[in-house]
């Protein structure tokens, strides 16, 4: 099997999915989705917080994230 690089275990995205994530989340937020829409719909806290603080955005109020470490 081949190892996919990750960029944060908790995330466990590769460096080209959260790029990908990081233009469908502008993407949304430019349509005029609430952030705490995107916790709603059952994203992934850790996914949520990766994307929105490396975008240097307002994380949504809804989020209940815990860092580890």
């Amino acid at each position: 099997t081949q190892d996919v690089p990750v960029v944060n275990p908790a995330c466990a995205l590769s460096d080209e999915e959260l790029e990908l994530a990081k233009d469908v989340v502008l993407d949304l937020l430019g349509w005029g989705v609430q952030p705490e829409y995107l916790i709603e719909c059952g994203i992934s806290s850790h996914a949520i917080y990766r994307i929105f603080t490396d975008l240097h955005l307002r994380l949504p109020s809804n989020l209940a994230y815990i860092a580890s470490g």
